[in-house]
């Protein structure tokens, strides 16, 4: 059997469990609430797309992928987020070699890093073929475009007149850094 000093001691101790539980819950309620996702992070999403092919008709020369512009806006605090895939063809039906550089251009500006850049060195009697297709993506993120309306497009570079890009497609996507 208890005694009251014990059942004394084991309320004291009850009341003790239940204030401390008290005073978390009104610590995790109201002074240190739960974060709530409200999807703010992401600022906007943009998307264009072109099935057309486009070559670099003028040999080694930056030719902007007209087809394929975005404008778009980024607000105070955030990045933006570039996507560009498409399929890379490059022209192999003399010896020598084939290239195509496909670099973002924001503003008119060229963003010369990231890039792609297929190259392939050949001997056309050796493959055979007349051409080479390949599927490729650049992604880029940029944190210090001020806010206001800007424009992407896509810039094409080749040492071949038959050299381009098909089924191209550039995403943009702002959000809060």
């Amino acid at each position: 059997m208890m005694t009251k000093k014990g059942g004394s001691a084991l309320g004291v101790l009850a009341l003790l469990i239940a204030i401390g539980a008290l005073g978390l819950q009104v610590y995790n309620t109201y002074i240190n609430p739960p974060q709530i996702d409200t999807g703010e992070e992401i600022g906007g999403t943009w998307y264009a797309a072109e099935t057309d092919y486009f070559r670099t008709s003028i040999l080694n020369t930056d030719m902007i992928l007209t087809t394929l512009n975005i404008s778009f806006e980024v607000k105070a605090g955030q990045s933006a987020y570039f996507l560009y895939s498409g399929r890379a063809f490059l022209d192999l039906s003399y010896d020598g070699f084939s290239e195509l550089k496909i670099y973002f251009s924001i503003d008119g500006y060229t963003i010369e890093e990231p890039n792609i850049w297929e190259r392939f060195w050949y001997s056309f009697s050796d493959i055979g073929g007349t051409s080479m297709l390949r599927t490729v993506s650049l992604q880029y993120g940029n944190s210090t475009l001020l806010p206001g309306i800007h424009n992407v497009t896509m810039i094409l570079n080749g040492n071949f007149g038959f050299n381009g890009v098909s089924d191209s497609s550039l995403f943009v996507q702002t959000y809060y850094s």
